[in-house]
């Protein structure tokens, strides 16, 4: 099995203004044949959802996926299995932890004791309420 971590240096738009990609994360690559390589737009059509959820279920990937769309920031599609409420970022908080945590469910099986950066802080946009999307109550997909 192959899987590596690359440094993505392109700057994507976030959601909310206070969430940033940290310079430590890197996003999960593999070079195993998947279903959303082989049919990519399947995952962003909204007709064909449960059809994309259904190809994730058995993905050997669905964890780093999760991982992968909260890193970037992701909106819109079918990640992990979820479905990311596009234009509806105020949304995104709640799909965001469940995606981070399908991940920590995952990780063992997918990667074993290999270190993973982690995932960036997501607060809200009210400067009054700092609520971390993910609080330092112990170790979150650990550290690179």
């Amino acid at each position: 099995m192959t899987t590596s971590l690359r440094a993505e240096t392109s700057a994507l738009p976030r959601p909310f203004a206070s969430f940033q990609m940290r310079a430590d994360v890197r996003l999960f690559h593999t070079s195993h044949d998947l279903p959303c390589h082989a049919d990519p737009d399947l995952f962003f059509n909204p007709h064909k959802r449960q059809t994309a959820i259904t190809k994730c279920a058995d993905c050997p990937f669905l964890g780093r996926c999760s991982y992968n769309a909260v890193a970037m920031g992701a909106t819109h599609g079918i990640w992990g299995g979820v479905i990311l409420p596009g234009d509806y970022p105020r949304q995104l908080k709640a799909v965001y932890a469940r995606l981070a945590g399908q991940f920590e469910q995952r990780r063992s099986i997918e990667l074993g004791d290999i270190p993973v950066a982690p995932l960036p802080d997501l607060v809200d946009e009210d400067p009054t309420e700092q609520t971390s999307l993910f609080p330092q109550t112990g170790p979150i997909a650990g550290a690179a």
